[in-house]
């Protein structure tokens, strides 16, 4: 739907010329390749993390947590206690960060500024296309 219209202003401005077909069969391929960047966007973006893997995250964040002073009272003695806190606050901030970061396209405070990369896009094409058309 949205690159009908841009193929139809690609095959608008061939008129003939040699230069102007190579930009139009130039303009083409970047359309084909920019068709092949939004497919792979909407994949990741329609891609969820499986619940399985997220609850055997966790699991694995708990069994570390609870392992790791074992394996190490003998060395560290009591000082393993606010490495443990320092431990585990470092690695569930991870895990939450993570899960913060599982979907970028959404909006939010921690989500890609779409509006921000889509607008500077914009205006380094009109600046192109300003070059381009001046003799």
């Amino acid at each position: 739907m949205v690159t009908l219209p841009r193929y139809r202003i690609i095959n608008s401005s061939r008129n003939g010329t040699r230069d102007r077909a190579e930009q139009c069969n130039q303009l083409e391929n970047h359309l084909a390749a920019l068709i092949d960047m939004s497919g792979g966007c909407e994949r990741i973006a329609n891609t969820r993390v499986p619940p399985a893997f997220a609850f055997f995250v966790k699991q694995a964040l708990l069994f570390y947590s609870l392992m790791f002073p074992f394996g190490w009272v003998q060395t560290f003695g009591i000082l393993i206690i606010p490495m443990m806190v320092m431990i585990v606050y470092v690695l569930l901030g991870l895990e939450i960060l993570s899960e913060e970061l599982e979907d970028p396209f959404k909006v939010c405070d921690n989500g890609l500024n779409l509006d921000v990369i889509a607008r500077k896009i914009e205006l380094n094409i009109v600046q192109i296309a300003e070059n381009d058309l001046k003799p």
